[in-house]
């Protein structure tokens, strides 16, 4: 039976996000089920023109101050008034939801804790999103959590029914994703870091240790800008960067570095979609966190303790990894589990 689902997503990055794809990917494959599918964003103003190729889109500004909370009430407004079958939220700063139809059934999926993210920014923000949550989360009628750790925070404890809730591990179009092959020289070794600013759960300042302490590798970070302070020589800054740009640099690399310091967040297991990425690429990663689909040994995963002791401990352990990768690439076979295909088949089964 064919379903109505409009898709509300706040992608503040633009575009060409990890999140962005992956709200592309998640609505091109309900589409393909057969169910209409509308998908409406709130983004910064820096990034607006970055989506102006998504025509089938409707992109707003999200606006400054209280203006962020009237555009959410009036976009799940406008969305609610056309009574879907379904309201689809990526979980941000708590909405003030309007009264639904009682035909639309709303259903949050929540990618990390949202409240130690906003206390980080603001203490007034956070006070004001632990008032607000009440409204927001008392409104939703289903919850889809990433990872298990996220299932069982005290923040959904008095929302969570039997039936109402499940757990789905961020997924990746592999068939969209071409593989690198690779062209470093033969004592080339090098790493790639994919972020953006301001996200200190990503342990950037860890990457610049790494740096300083395995001189002889080259570390290429994409999304950051350059630090002021004195870098190390072989560590390379680029800002924010096109995916083709971005996987010029990557078929250099032995090897892709992953969330360092998710401690930040209060967490320890994570579903990135940056990892999931880097896989798909064919690259090797390191983190230092567990991830909700290779929670057992890989041997293209290098887990470091998520403890207080400095990188530069593991040193050794990240070189002798970069190592044994150089000129070798993941098999697909080895990931064919995080393909979006058999995660949105679990998705739509959830949702109807």
């Amino acid at each position: 039976m064919v379903k109505e689902i409009i898709y509300f997503a706040v992608l503040l990055e633009g575009a060409n996000t990890g999140a962005s794809k992956k709200v592309e990917d998640q609505a091109n494959l309900w589409k393909k089920k057969g169910h209409k599918v509308k998908i409406f964003v709130l983004t910064s103003e820096k990034f607006l023109l970055d989506w102006k190729d998504k025509s089938d889109y409707i992109v707003l500004h999200q606006g400054q101050g209280i203006k962020k909370l009237l555009n959410r009430y009036k976009v799940s407004k406008i969305i609610l008034s056309s009574a879907p079958d379904i309201m689809y939220l990526r979980d941000s700063f708590p909405f003030v939801l309007p009264r639904k139809n009682s035909k639309t059934r709303i259903v949050l999926e929540v990618q990390s804790k949202l409240h130690t993210e906003v206390f980080a920014r603001s203490l007034v923000l956070g006070i004001l999103s632990l008032f607000l949550d009440f409204f927001y989360l008392s409104k939703m009628d289903k919850f889809i959590f990433v990872s298990t750790e996220l299932s069982q925070t005290k923040r959904f404890k008095k929302y969570i029914r039997p039936g109402n809730s499940t757990v789905i591990s961020n997924g990746i179009a592999l068939e969209r994703i071409t593989k690198l092959d690779f062209s470093a020289g033969a004592n080339q070794f090098e790493l790639i870091f994919l972020g953006q600013d301001g996200q200190p759960w990503h342990g950037v300042e860890q990457i610049i240790e790494l740096a300083r302490a395995l001189p002889e590798f080259k570390f290429h970070l994409v999304g950051i800008y350059e630090e002021k302070s004195n870098r190390p020589q072989n560590l390379f800054f680029y800002g924010h960067l096109t995916e083709e740009k971005y996987r010029s640099i990557a078929k250099k690399c032995c090897v892709a570095i992953g969330t360092l310091n998710l401690k930040e967040k209060k967490m320890k297991e994570g579903s990135s979609l940056k990892l999931r990425e880097y896989l798909a690429l064919g690259l090797p990663v390191i983190i230092r966190y567990s991830d909700s689909d290779f929670m057992e040994f890989r041997d293209f995963i290098l887990q470091i303790p998520d403890n207080e002791e400095p990188i530069t401990h593991f040193s050794k352990v990240v070189e002798e990894f970069t190592r044994y990768w150089h000129g070798r690439r993941v098999s697909r076979d080895l990931i064919a589990h995080v393909d979006i295909n058999i995660k949105e088949k679990a998705r739509l089964s959830f949702l109807f």
